[in-house]
């Protein structure tokens, strides 16, 4: 996908290693990802079909790589996304678009939620 006026979104993912005395070390890595398209995701479970739909969060539309070259298909649900300065957590299993025909790998889906502010 190629978003020629979307956002660059800045990926934080948070690493947990034990080392062999049993003492944990957490440490937060943060990569660039985009530019991407961002769009707001509404709730489907409406009961009323004559009232607005919620805003419920956001998805995201991103390239194949992170910045660094990475494969963003391994965002994980504990990995956060840091958007417009505010903080949003991935809900779900991120969405791998790739054409069974040409292989054609344009980019990934991942939904998101607020997390709270930076």
């Amino acid at each position: 996908m190629n978003f020629p006026h979307g956002e660059i979104v800045s990926v934080l993912t948070t690493v947990t290693t034990t080392d062999d005395d049993g003492n944990s070390t957490t440490e937060t890595a943060e990569v660039s990802w985009g530019p991407c398209g961002i769009a707001p995701r509404y709730a489907s479970e409406s009961v009323d079909p004559h009232s607005p739909a919620v805003v419920v969060g956001k998805t995201i539309y991103g390239p194949a790589t992170f910045a660094d070259g990475t494969i963003p298909a391994e965002l994980n649900a504990d990995d956060q996304l840091l958007i417009g300065g505010d903080l949003y957590a991935v809900d779900g299993e991120a969405g791998d678009w790739q054409s069974p025909f040409t292989g054609w790998h344009p980019g990934l889906e991942v939904a998101v939620k607020r997390a709270g502010a930076v």
